[in-house]
């Protein structure tokens, strides 16, 4: 139940996003669902509803915020696959949490950039990756430091650890 609460907020928060902050900039890219499916990938019991999960909130965000079918839906199911093997190397710290959010955000990006590199949306372009990637961590680790003081200070005294 914390796990689907917490990624509808975020799915909202990503709507909010994209209305108040400019396309122009590059700050306009966080990804706040990607980071709470990772984030809530421990509330599951089995790795098959959790994989389920990523599906569906990707093919949700990709209805509602692009206009492509089954690109984010297969990205984030690599992302929670990718977040599950790295929470067994690190301990449920803040900061090897933030250290997660890094690594994440950096494969998307490199995974995405790739994608639409390779089908020709866009040119391949370097320093414009560089400037998009950086651009993006800083909103999206404020919403990782965010999701930790919630479930750390919050949710984990009033909720249980796992419900799926």
């Amino acid at each position: 139940m914390y796990a689907i609460m917490i990624t509808i907020v975020s799915f909202l928060l990503e709507g909010l996003f994209s209305c108040y902050i400019p396309i122009s900039t590059h700050f306009w890219l966080p990804i706040p669902t990607l980071l709470s499916i990772c984030f809530c990938q421990v509330y599951f019991l089995k790795k098959r509803n959790y994989i389920y999960f990523c599906f569906l909130f990707g093919i949700l965000y990709d209805i509602t915020f692009t206009n492509t079918l089954f690109l984010h839906g297969i990205l984030f199911v690599i992302m929670g696959y990718i977040g599950q093997k790295i929470v067994h190397f690190f301990a449920h710290t803040w900061y090897y949490f933030l250290l997660m959010i890094f690594i994440l955000i950096l494969i998307y990006r490199m995974l995405s950039y790739a994608i639409l590199v390779s089908i020709g949306y866009l040119p391949f372009d370097f320093s414009f990756f560089l400037s998009i990637t950086m651009g993006s961590f800083l909103w999206n680790l404020i919403y990782g430091i965010l999701l930790y003081i919630l479930e750390h200070f919050v949710f984990k005294r009033f909720l249980p650890k796992r419900w799926f």
